[in-house]
Parts: structure tokens; C-alpha cells; sequence
């Protein structure tokens, strides 16, 4: 009884790979008797599911395996990210930035493409800094006219101009991608 004890920690801690190994090897469980068990018919010993086991990166940080980091929903992408967390990299890895949309979906936005009109040019980000300072960014000399875009409106009236927060001329784009993810039951 001591031995099947041992059996059903270990197949709880170790999880499915053990079950698979002790089987293969033909050292079954006993099934537990009616008087092991209590009142009721014979069964077998019941094993509690255990969540899919799931590699991280060499790289990843120690908060990517520790109990807290995933007991909750999130992503894992090199480390262990919440649920509506973002994070950045550099210019040298990209210059995205990355945002844990939900369990298992990570969403990536790189720099805006940056038109250069007349009188300006365009600068090229520092690649060793982080999102958004690795992109590249438009200068313009003092004199230089700058165009504002015209915003057209879905109404019947006539169309306006308006000057956007950084430059007129910017778009940006957002990929989303699956990311590995591992959530324990509490």
C-alpha cells in the first residue's frame, strides 16, 4: 500500500510522463479495493489532471517558472508577461513593441513608416535603445513647409485639416502572434 502511495505522488508531481514511463515498464497500480476506497465498487486510483507542461527559453527569466508568475493568465515570449502587460525591444532585436493581448496571444507593433517631405529628412533611430526611441523619426529644417493632411469626414460637410500629435505622414501596423503559455490551477 506504502509502494502505491509513493505511485500516485509521484504521478501527481511528476505528471503524465512519469504515468507513461511506470506503464511502459508494466508497474501498473493496484486498483484500490472497496474497503481501501470506502463504500462503493472497486476502482481504479484516481489521478487529478494535471496542466500541459510547457519548455521555456533558455533565456527566460526566473519569474517565468515561479508558481506566481503562472497561476494567472499571460503570455511567455523569452519571460513570463500578464495579461495586458507590454514590453519593448531594441533596434538591434527588431524596435517592436510587444503587448500580452490575452492567454496565449501576444500582439507586435513595430516603428511607423516615416515619409520624409520636401525640406525634411529622415533620421534613423538609435539601435540600442529601446522601442519607441529605435525608430526612425523625421527632422525638418526650420523653414521647411510642412503639408497637414487633409481629413475627409463620412458626413456631407466640407473636409477639414488637423495636426496629429507627432507626424502627419506616420502609420502603424500591428501583427499578432501565438506565444507559448503555461497556467497552473490554484
Amino acid at each position: 500500500m506504502a509502494k502505491l502511495a509513493v505511485l500516485v505522488t509521484l504521478a501527481c508531481l511528476a505528471g503524465p510522463a512519469l504515468l507513461l514511463a511506470t506503464s511502459a515498464a508494466g508497474q501498473r497500480p493496484l486498483p484500490i479495493s472497496g474497503d481501501e476506497a470506502g463504500s462503493g465498487p472497486s476502482a481504479s486510483v484516481p489521478v487529478p489532471a494535471v496542466p500541459p507542461v510547457v519548455d521555456a527559453p533558455a533565456a527566460s527569466s526566473a519569474s517565468a517558472s515561479s508558481p506566481s508568475a503562472t497561476s494567472r493568465p499571460g503570455c511567455s515570449l523569452g519571460a513570463f508577461h500578464a495579461v495586458g502587460d507590454s514590453w519593448f525591444s531594441s533596434g538591434r532585436e527588431g524596435c517592436l513593441k510587444y503587448t500580452c493581448q490575452r492567454s496565449g496571444v501576444v500582439s507586435s507593433q513595430p516603428c511607423p513608416r516615416v515619409l520624409a517631405p520636401e525640406g525634411c529628412s529622415v533620421v534613423e533611430g538609435d539601435a540600442d535603445a529601446l522601442y519607441p526611441a529605435c525608430c526612425p523619426r523625421r527632422e525638418c529644417s526650420p523653414g521647411a513647409a510642412v503639408p497637414l493632411p487633409a481629413v475627409v469626414t463620412e458626413s456631407a460637410s466640407a473636409p477639414t485639416t488637423a495636426a496629429p500629435a507627432s507626424s502627419s505622414t506616420e502609420q502603424a501596423s500591428t501583427t499578432t502572434t501565438t506565444a507559448s503559455t503555461s497556467t497552473a490551477a490554484p
